[in-house]
């Protein structure tokens, strides 16, 4: 195993491994003459356009760094599976590249992980590495003729062909595209080095003269010296004539090469200084947003100093999708009895949303010093979003007024989805979403027509709020998995608070869930301990429920 650095220091260090011979590559590419004239080039070829043309621009398209395709195989050489970083890819046209498949299950391989950027040339030296040692290749074998290329086929970094790395353990067989260097490598280091006395610019600036005196001098003094011996004076004119012609391409060739290289040099200056500016820059928006990350933390109440612990378990996650986001929620005691909660997600994420969760922070507060009502919250909420976010923003917001005493809770819906979930503690009771309280989003419209519904939890009853960056899917027949969500909490409902929302944080990460999170995440968790005095009468239950 070598380790190979570009002299010039350009290149980073890699690990590559141990190449082909040239003797064994000759060898190979004779013995694999007419493999390329089969079928089997004409599936090589698909297999490379398909990578190329459907795979990296999914990736490019998704700004995905991982371009390595997962490959399961059947003993009889069809497609079992097609991945690449975890998402299932539709078989396509790798599909019909049913010779190269049935080629490698040959050699008993059953999963191969491609780098999808390697190019029909390098799949076409592989598979030909792999056509003409087939029979060592199928049976493990390191005899044989290029045996030291068989041995390091079976390592893990694996034999070097034509800027692949090839490795095949067990049943796995990896090709990765690799940076390799060639014989030219030191004349283009060379070069790029150029000689000592061309340091910049200036030098060739001041070479022209002697340069283009030493081309006449190679080129036409020869001759000249001849002509003017021999007094051949008609050809010495016209040997003069060129040698001033000469001399003169030579030196304005080498003025426009300094020229040339004067320019390159002032924009490397100027890209030096810029990427500079932007590596301040940078510096300076990560730490403001570090700081706004900690101005939002503090914005959130913590589970431990949340009111009312007596009568209430409270247990909460956020996870911002950047450093900062848009979901927020909030608890505060109104009185000495009652509670109220605020569970928002603003449109968008990053520090746009956060500044909205701002005016909702803002807001709250100052609805708690005069709390008349959960009417006035959320026309308060709504007037500020009217009058202080940007045209086509909004927020999502359900609000809550839970009282100890009896266990009532008020609430009001606008816009949020998913609905929050109640989990009965009886079982003969169904987990289901607070659905018969909705309201038009917040920020939209100056009126407000509001809808207001009350229940009452007991003892055991769990409230769940979550974020639609925890429910959100791969799918799309339920982009929210509503349906999936009630059964696990079906299943859970038992469970103390704290534990059950670390339990949908879990099952946010699923199987099912979106490949890349791109939308923050809350979960907010109420669990009823006891009631401060005894409930009310089924009859005052069924008058409570109202509309303003």
């Amino acid at each position: 195993m070598l380790q190979v650095r570009k002299p010039n220091g350009r290149m980073p260090p890699q690990i590559v491994a141990p190449s082909v011979s040239w003797l064994t590559r000759w060898r190979l590419r004779f013995a694999a003459l007419r493999l390329r004239r089969g079928a089997l080039r004409e599936d090589v070829y698909r297999l490379a356009r398909w990578l190329r043309y459907e795979v990296v621009a999914e990736a490019d398209a998704e700004a995905s760094e991982s371009t390595t395709v997962d490959v399961v195989l059947t003993e009889a050489g069809q497609v079992a599976g097609l991945t690449r970083s975890g998402t299932v890819l539709e078989a396509g046209e790798a599909g019909a590249c049913a010779g190269v498949w049935r080629f490698l299950a040959s050699l008993g391989v059953r999963r191969c992980h491609l780098d999808a950027r390697l190019d029909r040339d390098q799949l076409m030296e592989t598979v030909v590495f792999l056509w003409a040692l087939r029979a060592a290749v199928a049976a493990r074998r390191m005899s044989g003729p290029g045996r030291s290329a068989l041995a390091a086929l079976y390592t893990e970094p694996g034999v070097h062909i034509a800027c692949t790395e090839v490795s095949l353990r067990g049943a796995e067989l990896r090709v990765r595209s690799s940076y390799c260097t060639t014989q030219f490598d030191h004349i283009v280091d060379w070069f790029e080095r150029g000689p000592r006395t061309l340091r910049d610019h200036r030098t060739y600036f001041r070479a022209a003269g002697l340069y283009a005196g030493m081309a006449v001098m190679l080129v036409t003094g020869p001759s000249l010296f001849y002509a003017s011996i021999h007094a051949l004076w008609y050809e010495a004119i016209l040997l003069g004539l060129a040698s001033v012609v000469l001399f003169g391409l030579v030196y304005v060739a080498m003025m426009v090469i300094g020229r040339v290289e004067y320019d390159n040099e002032e924009k490397t200056e100027q890209l030096a200084r810029a990427l500079q500016d932007l590596h301040r820059y940078t510096d300076r928006i990560g730490t403001d947003l570090d700081r706004a990350r900690q101005v939002q933390e503090k914005f959130l109440p913590r589970p431990e100093r949340m009111p009312h612990q007596q009568h209430i378990r409270w247990a909460s996650r956020f996870e911002p999708a950047e450093r900062v986001g848009g979901d927020y929620f909030d608890v505060a005691a109104v009185d000495e009895d009652r509670v109220v909660i605020l569970f928002s997600d603003v449109c968008g994420h990053g520090m746009s949303a956060a500044f909205l969760t701002a005016v909702l922070k803002s807001t709250f507060l100052g609805w708690l010093d005069h709390h008349t009502g959960l009417d006035t919250l959320a026309n308060e909420l709504n007037s500020h979003l009217v009058r202080l976010a940007p045209s086509g923003s909004f927020a999502a917001v359900f609000l809550a007024l839970y009282d100890t005493r009896c266990g009532r809770l008020e609430y009001a819906n606008c816009g949020h989805q998913p609905e929050p979930w109640l989990c009965p503690a009886e079982a003969k009771e169904t987990v289901r979403p607070l659905s018969n309280a909705r309201n038009l989003l917040l920020g939209i419209e100056p009126r407000l027509a509001l809808q207001i519904r009350s229940l009452y939890l007991k003892p055991g009853d769990t409230l769940l709020f979550v974020s639609d960056g925890v429910v959100e899917s791969a799918g799309e027949d339920d982009p929210y998995r509503t349906g999936e969500l009630t059964a696990f909490l079906g299943q859970r409902r038992a469970a103390e608070v704290g534990r059950l929302v670390d339990e949908i944080r879990a099952w946010a990460d699923g199987p099912r869930a979106a490949p890349a999170r791109l939308d923050d995440r809350a979960i907010l968790g109420l669990q009823v301990r006891a009631l401060a005095c005894e409930r009310p009468t089924v009859d005052q239950m069924a008058a409570d429920a109202y509309v303003i």
